[in-house]
């Protein structure tokens, strides 16, 4: 399996990009959620984990937040809902 291969499947790159494919996905194809990983069983360590998910929270999910409300789903408990 190559970064090539599972391109179209996966965000990578950049928080700038990231949030523009995710935009594209909500917009163009009514994506409400999506699955983020960032750890393997090789690695990286579980402070470069906590690092990533840290930033993609700052620099992906905030933006994502400020522009499309939450939607309004019974799935989704309370505490959860932005």
């Amino acid at each position: 399996m190559t970064a090539t291969a599972v391109a179209p499947y996966t965000l990578m790159g950049p928080a700038r990009d990231c949030v523009g494919q995710l935009r594209r996905l909500h917009e163009e194809q009514g994506v409400d959620y999506v699955v983020f990983c960032c750890r393997l069983s090789t690695g990286p360590s579980m402070e470069a984990t906590a690092e990533q998910i840290r930033r993609f929270g700052e620099e992906v999910v905030a933006p994502i937040h400020a522009r499309y409300p939450a939607p309004d789903h019974p799935a989704i408990p309370p505490a959860c809902r932005w």
